[in-house]
C-alpha cells in the first residue's frame, strides 16, 4: 500500500489485525492524502499506542469523510481523536463508534470533536452503555452538529432521565 497514493477507500473491517497489524497498516497508508473512507471496525486493536498511530495517520487524511472505528476497545478511539490537534474534521460526514466502550470519559472527548465537524451527518454510537454523565456530555457536543441527520443510539441502555438530557 505504500505506493498507492490515490487510495480513496480503505476497509479492513472484520479482520484480526490486532494492535501491531493496525499500527503497521497506518504507517503504510499515512501518505495517502486522497483517502476519503477509513474503516477499521472489528480489527482487534485496543492499546493506546495503536490508537495513537491511527490518530497520527488520520492527521494526514485531509479529505477523510468517513471513519469507522467501531468495535474498538476502551473507547480510546474518541479520546485520541480529540487529543490530536492536527486531526482534520472539516470534511468528516460520518463517524462510526458502535460498540467502542464509550463512557463518560469518551463522551467528554467526543463533545470536543463534534463542534469541529461542520459536515457531520451520521454518528453511530450504538451499543455503548451511556450513563447520565455520558448522555450529558454528548448533549453538549450534539448542540454544535447542525448538519447531523442520523444519530444511532441503538442499545445504549438509555432511560428516561438520560434520554431527556439529549
Amino acid at each position: 500500500l505504500r505506493g498507492c497514493n490515490a487510495l480513496a477507500v480503505l476497509d479492513v473491517s472484520l479482520n484480526h489485525l490486532q494492535d501491531q497489524g493496525v499500527t503497521d497498516l497506518m504507517a503504510a497508508v499515512a501518505h495517502c492524502t486522497a483517502l476519503r473512507v477509513l474503516k477499521l471496525g472489528s480489527t482487534g486493536f485496543c492499546l493506546a499506542a495503536t490508537v495513537a498511530a491511527v490518530g497520527q495517520a488520520c492527521a494526514h487524511f485531509t479529505a477523510l469523510e468517513h471513519r469507522d472505528l467501531s468495535d474498538s476497545s476502551l473507547g480510546l478511539s474518541v479520546v485520541l481523536l480529540a487529543s490530536t490537534p492536527d486531526t482534520r474534521f472539516a470534511s468528516l460526514h460520518s463517524l462510526g463508534l458502535r460498540t467502542s466502550g464509550m463512557h463518560a470519559y469518551g463522551t467528554t472527548s467526543l463533545s470536543k470533536i463534534l463542534p469541529r465537524c461542520p459536515k457531520l451527518r451520521n454518528l453511530d454510537l450504538g451499543c455503548n452503555a451511556l450513563d447520565d454523565k455520558a448522555a450529558a456530555n454528548l448533549s453538549a457536543g450534539l448542540e454544535a452538529c447542525r448538519a447531523l441527520s442520523h444519530l444511532s443510539l441503538v442499545n445504549c441502555k438509555l432511560k428516561a432521565p438520560r434520554a431527556e438530557s439529549l
